[in-house]
Parts: structure tokens; sequence; C-alpha cells
């Protein structure tokens, strides 16, 4: 994640925002740019994905996306047993709500 990060920030183009695949990315993010002298979110905002408890402590505090792990994994568990008890292979569309929680990074 970094390197990429890296490699967007050698551009002349610079972007307004980074939206990283999870809050560890993020995180990291936040510190290169920081590194740079570029401040979050004025410079640039960053999102991260999954709301992992140091999205609260860092600064400045992450703005991330909530999503529903419990619920995902549970629905995975029991799609695994009902394909393996009833060779169920029916394709399986599932919707859960995540959720958008706004903090000091963007």
């Amino acid at each position: 994640a970094l390197e990429k990060v890296q490699l967007r920030f050698k551009l002349d183009s610079k972007p307004d925002a980074i939206f990283a695949v999870n809050d560890s990315s993020a995180i990291i993010s936040i510190q290169y740019l920081q590194g740079l002298g570029y401040r979050i979110p004025q410079d640039v905002a960053v999102i991260g994905y999954n709301n992992e408890p140091v999205s609260k402590v860092v600064s400045p505090t992450l703005t991330t996306i909530m999503q529903p792990s419990y619920e995902v994994g549970k629905i995975a568990t029991q799609l695994l047993i009902d394909e393996i008890e009833h060779d169920n292979k029916e394709f399986v569309d599932q919707v859960l709500n995540s959720e958008l929680i706004i903090r000091s990074s963007s």
C-alpha cells in the first residue's frame, strides 16, 4: 500500500483523497503523507475500511467504513455448511449494511 501512495505522490497531479483498502493501509498512508509535510485532511483526506479499534486513537482519527464482520463470517459459514451437507451450489446474493464513520481524517 505504501508503494502505491509513494508512486502517486511522485506525479504532478496530487489526489484530493485516498481511500485505502483497510484501516492499516490508511494509517500508513497518513504517516507517510505527514512525513512529506501534508496536512490531513486539509491537503489530502484519508479514508480506511473496516473500523479497526486503532482508527479511533490515531491522529487524526480515521474516517472509515465499518463492515459487519461478524455477519459476514456467520453467513459465509452457513453457506459453506449448506454446500457440504446438501451439495448446494446455488448463487447467493446477500447485501449487508455498512456504515460510514466520519472522523477527523476527512
